[in-house]
C-alpha cells in the first residue's frame, strides 16, 4: 500500500482557526510533494470541474525554448500512456464534453492549465477524466510524427496573435515601457523561429525537467464525495516523479520605477486612437483576509466612481472611451495601475487635454458626494444579488480560488464570510475614506504615456514632445466637478388600469391585456431574486424602404443618446446601475427589441421605464452631431481594419449586395427621419409582446402589468407593406481572393446556401457541428494544416433561416490551402453519401444533450426560447421536448438533411490573402 501523507493545510489547521478561510475546501500535499484542492460543490448537479495547473510557463524558457512551454500544452492533448493520439478529445466529446468550450488548457508567464469541465452521469466519466489528467501530468507520448503535425497547428494559432495591431501594441509596450524584464522576449506565446525548428527532442527534455509533482496541484471541484475524490488523486498520482534538484524559478527582471517614459505607436491596423498613463508596481501577496477583502471593496467603489465621471467624459463628444483603474498585470507578480480614453481621432488633442484635467481634477479633489452614492448604490445592489444567489456558484468560480492560491497564495476566502463582509464594508466605508486612498494607488507616481493611432496624419502632428507638454507639465486651477448630477427617474402616470384575460400553456402562463398586448411568464429559481424581461415586435427594418434604411438603422441609438422622459444619457445609465437594472432596445432586420433585467425590489421601476418608452418619445437633437461623430469614428476604424474589410467584403458577396448588407452611410441619415422612424417602431403597444422570466411573484407582477402596461392606449396602425426580399446569394459559383492586411496566413471562407429554409434547424445544427468535429480531427489532427475549423449556419433573419447558407472557415499557410478545401468538401459529400455511424451519433446526441443541461440554468436561455417560439408560431411543446426531439433523430433521418443542407450547386469561396 502506498504511503502517503495528507497536510490539511487548510480545512484542519487554518480554516478551523479562520472563519474567513473556506472551510469547504479540503486541501493535502502527496509525498510527492503533488498539492491538490477538493471541494464539494453541488450546483450544477451531475457536473464537475477537473484541473491540473503546473508552475510551468514561458518565463522557464529559455531562448532556444520561446514557445515550447505552449506546445506541450498543446501535445498533452495528443494523447498520453492511457489515451492514443486523438482519443483524449473523442472520449471526453463522448460523453458530453465540448473541445474548446468545455475542454481546454492556457499557458501563461508563469504556468500552465488545464481544465475539463465534464458530466458526471456516465459511469466511468469521473475515473477517466482523472486519468486524463494523469497522462498531462506526465504520461504525455511526445513522439516526432505527432509533435510535427502539431507544429503547422501551433504555428497557426502564433499567426493569429501576432499577426493582430493590438499584439504588435502589447509587444511595443513591453518593449519600451519594461525593456529590463524578460517579459518581452518570452510572451506565451512563443516565436515563429523556434515553433518552426525546435527539435522534438527539446519538448521530451522540457516536459521531463518541468512536469514533476512538486510544481503541480490537481483541483477537484464538483457533485461528488470529497473522500472518493481524495483516494482517487492519491492513488492516480502518487507515482508522479518529483524534481530531484531543486529547479530555480525565472527571474522577472529589473523594474524601473521611476523613470517615466513616451511611446508612439502607428500602425494602420489597429482599432481607434487611444491615449493610455500606466505605472507599475509589485503586488503586495502577502495580505490577510480583512484586509485584502477592505483593498477590493475600495477598488471597485473607486472603479464605479470612474464609471460614473466616464459616463460625463463620454458624453462631451470628445471620447469614445474613458476608463481606470489597478488591478493584476501578471497575476502574482506584476501590478499595474491605469488611465486611459479611446478618443476621436479629428479631436484628439484637445481630449487628451480634457482627459488629464480631468485626472488631475480627480487625484487634487477626489470624487463627488453624486458620484460616491451612485457607486455605493451599485455594489449594495450587487451584493444584494450575489449573497441571495451564494448556492448557485459554479464550479469554476472554486477552481479558480484554488488556483490562485497555489500559484500566488491568495487565501480561498469563505462565500459566506466574503460577501457579508462586502455587504458591510460597502455600507460602512466613507467617500473621504476612498478618497484618500487613490493616493495608494500609485495615479501620483512617475507614469508612462503610451499613445497609439492609425491615423498617419494625426501621427504626424502628434509629437512625443506634445505629449510630454500635456501630461508631464501641472494644470493650474482645475476645479472640482460640478456638473456630474445623478437625475431622477420619474414614470409618466398611468391614465386607467387595464385589465387581462388568463391562460395557461405548456406551464407558461399567457395574459391578453385590454389594450390587445400579450404577455407571457414563466417562472423560475433559476436566479435568486432575479428577473429577466423581454418585449418583442415583428416590426422591423424590412418594412422600410430603402431611402429609410440608414435613418432606421440609426434611430434606436439616437433614442438611447437622447435619454429617456428629461434625463440625459448619462444621467439615464447613472440611474438604471444605481439600481441593479440593466436596460436596452434595438431595431433589427426582423423585429423590435427591448430587454431588460432586475429584482424584485426593483420590478415596478422596470415596468414603469416599459411604460415610459410607449410615451409620445422625446428627442434631444443636440445628441444628433455626437451619434454622427460617433458612427464616422466607428466606419473610419472599420476601415482601416483588414478584417472589417474582408467581413464587409465577404457579406457584399454572400448576399448580392443587398440593400439590408451594405455599409451604413451615415451621410444618407438624417435626424427627422430617424425621429418619425422611432416613433413608429416604439410607437404601438400592441405591436409588443412581453415575455418575463424569472423568480417574481405573481400576484405583485400581475398587478404591475395592468397598472403600467394594459393601461396604454391602443394606437392606430400604420400600413405599412413589406419589401419583398430578394435572393441573398448568388446562383453561380464564385471563387475569388481579397487581398488586405499584413497578417501572416491565409483566411479561407466557404459558403453553401440553403435552398429550403424549412430545413429541420435541430438536425441541420447537429450536422453543422458534425462537420465541425470532422474537419478538426481531418485538417488540424490528421493534416496539421490549421488551428481549427468553424462551422456555423449564417442566418441574417435569425430566428427564421430565409437567405441562410452553411458558413466554414478556417486559416492556413498558402501551401496547404488547396489541400485542405479539396478535404472540407471531401468531409461534405460524405456527409451526403455515407450514413453517420451509431458512435458518432449517440456522441453528437450527448453533446446537444448536456448543452441543453447547462442552458437551462439560466433565464435567459428560457427568455430567448420563448421569444424564438412565439416568432416562428411553434407549438409550445417545443418548449420542453427538446430531450425527446434529440432521442428521436436517427443516422439515416441525418442523411436526408445532408442531402437537403448541401442541395446547392452553388457556393463560394472566399480567401483573405495578406498583402505580402
Amino acid at each position: 500500500m502506498f504511503r502517503y501523507v495528507i497536510v490539511p493545510i487548510l480545512c484542519a489547521i487554518k480554516l478551523f482557526a479562520n472563519p474567513a478561510l473556506d472551510s469547504e475546501i479540503q486541501s493535502g500535499v502527496l509525498e510527492n510533494g503533488l498539492t491538490y484542492y477538493i471541494r464539494e460543490n453541488h450546483y450544477p448537479k451531475e457536473k464537475a470541474f477537473l484541473g491540473l495547473i503546473v508552475k510551468v510557463g514561458s518565463l522557464h524558457e529559455s531562448d532556444e525554448e520561446r514557445g515550447v512551454a505552449h506546445f506541450i500544452e498543446h501535445m498533452n492533448f495528443r494523447g498520453g500512456k492511457h489515451f492514443q493520439d486523438g482519443e483524449v478529445i473523442q472520449y471526453l466529446e463522448s460523453i458530453g464534453a465540448w473541445f474548446g468550450p468545455d475542454v481546454n488548457a492556457y499557458t501563461s508567464f508563469d504556468s500552465t492549465f488545464y481544465t475539463l469541465d465534464i458530466p458526471l452521469d456516465s459511469e466511468d466519466s469521473l475515473d477517466k477524466s482523472m486519468l486524463i489528467l494523469r497522462d498531462f501530468a506526465g504520461n504525455a507520448i511526445l513522439q516526432d510524427e505527432t509533435i510535427e503535425k502539431e507544429r503547422n497547428v501551433v504555428l497557426d494559432e502564433l499567426h493569429h496573435s501576432c499577426s493582430s495591431s493590438e499584439f504588435k501594441l502589447l509587444k511595443k509596450t513591453l518593449d519600451t515601457f519594461l525593456p529590463e524584464t524578460a517579459l518581452p522576449s518570452r510572451l506565451p506565446i512563443g516565436t515563429k523561429e523556434v515553433v518552426s525548428t525546435v527539435d522534438p527532442q527539446v519538448l521530451r527534455a522540457f516536459y521531463k525537467k518541468w512536469y514533476r509533482a512538486d510544481r503541480m496541484a490537481v483541483i477537484a471541484v464538483g457533485d461528488f464525495n470529497a473522500q472518493e475524490i481524495e483516494q482517487k488523486i492519491n492513488d492516480l498520482f502518487h507515482d508522479v516523479p518529483a524534481s530531484s534538484v531543486a529547479l530555480p524559478e525565472p527571474k522577472l527582471g529589473e523594474i524601473i520605477f521611476d523613470v517615466p517614459k513616451t511611446l508612439m505607436h502607428f500602425d494602420p491596423e489597429l482599432s481607434y486612437t487611444r491615449v493610455m498613463l500606466n505605472r507599475h508596481f509589485l503586488p503586495n501577496v502577502d495580505v490577510d483576509p480583512e484586509t485584502l477583502v477592505r483593498q477590493k471593496v475600495i477598488s471597485d467603489l473607486l472603479s464605479k466612481c470612474f464609471q460614473k465621471r466616464a459616463l460625463k467624459l463620454e458624453d462631451t463628444g470628445l471620447f469614445l472611451q474613458f476608463y481606470a483603474g489597478v488591478g493584476p498585470y501578471i497575476p502574482g507578480l506584476l501590478d499595474i495601475c491605469c488611465s486611459g480614453a479611446v478618443l476621436f481621432s479629428d479631436s484628439a488633442e484637445e481630449a487628451m487635454k480634457a482627459f488629464y484635467r480631468e485626472l488631475h481634477s480627480i487625484l487634487k479633489y477626489g470624487f463627488t458626494d453624486v458620484e460616491w452614492n451612485y457607486a455605493q448604490q451599485q455594489l449594495l445592489e450587487e451584493c444584494a444579488a450575489s449573497r441571495k444567489n451564494l448556492d448557485k456558484m459554479s464550479h469554476a468560480v472554486f477552481a479558480n480560488r484554488c488556483k490562485n492560491l497555489f500559484l500566488n497564495g491568495e487565501p480561498i476566502l469563505s462565500p459566506v464570510w466574503d460577501e457579508e463582509k462586502w455587504m458591510k464594508l460597502a455600507q460602512i466605508l466613507t467617500l473621504e475614506e476612498c478618497n484618500a486612498a487613490i493616493s495608494t494607488y500609485h495615479f501620483h507616481d512617475p507614469f508612462h504615456i503610451l499613445f497609439a493611432t492609425s491615423d498617419p496624419d494625426l501621427y504626424e502632428k502628434i509629437s512625443e514632445s506634445s505629449l510630454e507638454n500635456i501630461f508631464r507639465s501641472d494644470i493650474p486651477n482645475v476645479e472640482i466637478d460640478a456638473h456630474c448630477s445623478q437625475g431622477t427617474f420619474t414614470c409618466t402616470q398611468p391614465v386607467e388600469e387595464g385589465s387581462l384575460k388568463e391562460e395557461k400553456i405548456e406551464g407558461v402562463s399567457k395574459w391578453s391585456l385590454s389594450n390587445e398586448m400579450l404577455v407571457y411568464l414563466l417562472q423560475t429559481e433559476l436566479e435568486n431574486d432575479h428577473i429577466s424581461v423581454l418585449l418583442q415586435s415583428d416590426i422591423g427594418l424590412w418594412d422600410l424602404s430603402i431611402h429609410e434604411l440608414n435613418s432606421g438603422r440609426l434611430c434606436d441609438e439616437y433614442l438611447r443618446l437622447s435619454g429617456l422622459n428629461g434625463l440625459s444619457y448619462a444621467e439615464f445609465i447613472s440611474f438604471l446601475q444605481s439600481r441593479g437594472i440593466s436596460m436596452g432596445f434595438s431595431v433589427s432586420t426582423n423585429g423590435t427589441y427591448i430587454w431588460l433585467s432586475s429584482t424584485r425590489e426593483n420590478l415596478e421601476t422596470v415596468f414603469q421605464l416599459m411604460h415610459e418608452l410607449f410615451q409620445p418619445l422625446k428627442f434631444d437633437r443636440s445628441r444628433w452631431p455626437l451619434l454622427m461623430s460617433r458612427v464616422k469614428e466607428m466606419l473610419k476604424q472599420e476601415e482601416v481594419s483588414p478584417e472589417g474589410a474582408f467581413y464587409r467584403y465577404w457579406k457584399k458577396t454572400i448576399s448580392q449586395n443587398h440593400p439590408f448588407f451594405q455599409p451604413l452611410n451615415p451621410e444618407a441619415a438624417d435626424v427627422e427621419t430617424a425621429e418619425k422612424l422611432a416613433s413608429y417602431f416604439f410607437g404601438r403597444p400592441q405591436d409588443f409582446t412581453a415575455i418575463i422570466v424569472g423568480d417574481f411573484d405573481e400576484s405583485q407582477t400581475k398587478e404591475l402589468t395592468k397598472k403600467y402596461l394594459a393601461s396604454l392606449p391602443v394606437v392606430p396602425k400604420n400600413a405599412v407593406p413589406k419589401v419583398d426580399i430578394p435572393s441573398l446569394f448568388p446562383e453561380e459559383i464564385i471563387a475569388e481572393d481579397f487581398v488586405a492586411g499584413h497578417h501572416t496566413y491565409e483566411r479561407v471562407e466557404i459558403d453553401i446556401p440553403l435552398q429550403d429554409s424549412k430545413i429541420d434547424q435541430l438536425q441541420t445544427r447537429m450536422l453543422c457541428k458534425l462537420l465541425q468535429k470532422r474537419l478538426t480531427e481531418v485538417l488540424r489532427m490528421e493534416k496539421g494544416g490549421t488551428y481549427g475549423a468553424h462551422t456555423f449556419i449564417y442566418a441574417p433573419f435569425r430566428p427564421f433561416w430565409d437567405g441562410a447558407n452553411v458558413n466554414i472557415n478556417f486559416t492556413c499557410q498558402k501551401q496547404d490551402r488547396e489541400m485542405l478545401m479539396d478535404a472540407t468538401f471531401q468531409e461534405i459529400n460524405r456527409l451526403k453519401s455515407e450514413t453517420i455511424s451509431e458512435k458518432e451519433l449517440t456522441t453528437l446526441k450527448q453533446l446537444f444533450l448536456k448543452d441543453r443541461e447547462q442552458d437551462i440554468l439560466s433565464n435567459f436561455f428560457w427568455e430567448s426560447e420563448l421569444s424564438r417560439i412565439l416568432k416562428m408560431k411553434l407549438p409550445f411543446e417545443k418548449l420542453n421536448g427538446f430531450e425527446e426531439e434529440v432521442n428521436g433523430i436517427t443516422a439515416e433521418s441525418l442523411k436526408q438533411v445532408a442531402t437537403q443542407l448541401f442541395a446547392s450547386p452553388h457556393h463560394s469561396i472566399l480567401i483573405h490573402i495578406p498583402e505580402e
